[in-house]
C-alpha cells in the first residue's frame, strides 16, 4: 500500500476496513464521489477464499475496472481525477 500511496499524492488515504477482503485506498473527487483502489492480496485469484490478484479501481457509483499492473490502475485513477 505504501508504494501505491507514494505513486499518487497525499490526498489519497488508507480506507481499509478490518473486514475488507483487500486493503483499499480512497480519494474524494471534487463532486464528493469516492474513487478507490483495491490492492491485490494474492498471486492467484480464488474468490471463494477471498483472494484477489488484480488492482480494482472503483467509483462509488458502481463502475469498476480491474488491472493486473499497478501502473495501469494508477493511470486509470489519475485519468478519472483529471477529467
Amino acid at each position: 500500500m505504501d508504494e501505491l500511496l507514494k505513486a499518487l499524492d497525499d490526498t489519497w488515504k488508507d480506507s481499509s476496513w478490518g473486514n475488507d477482503c483487500t486493503a483499499t485506498i480512497s480519494y474524494e473527487l471534487p463532486s464528493g464521489s469516492i474513487l478507490s483502489i483495491g490492492i491485490p492480496n494474492a498471486a492467484e485469484e480464488d474468490v471463494d477464499k477471498e483472494e484477489f490478484n488484480t488492482y480494482t479501481v472503483v467509483l462509488d457509483s458502481g463502475l469498476f475496472w480491474n488491472y493486473t499492473e499497478q501502473a495501469d490502475a494508477i493511470a486509470k485513477a489519475k485519468g478519472i481525477i483529471n477529467k
